[in-house]
């Protein structure tokens, strides 16, 4: 990433930052679209063929389980 030195701010606007993510070839980079094609794979196959009841059933019945996974990753990340 490259970032142009100003006078008044030390680090570049958020734009910039995000434009510079998604434009890098970084390994995180390459891992974000990777999994956002697969997600938008799944569900353009789900459209395709009528199953869009099934993805939001799943969701419905695994709501719990999936904030209960984001919760116990919240509190290994912030206290290791």
């Amino acid at each position: 990433m490259t970032f142009c030195i100003s006078m008044t701010s030390s680090t570049p606007p958020i734009p910039e930052l995000i434009k510079d993510f998604f434009a890098s070839n970084s390994i995180l980079s390459w891992f974000f679209w990777g999994v956002l094609l697969i997600i938008l794979g799944i569900v353009a196959t789900l459209f395709l063929t009528g199953n869009v009841h099934k993805l939001l059933n799943f969701f419905q019945q695994n709501t719990f389980i999936l904030i209960r996974i984001r919760l116990k990753l919240m509190l290994r990340i912030s206290f290791g």
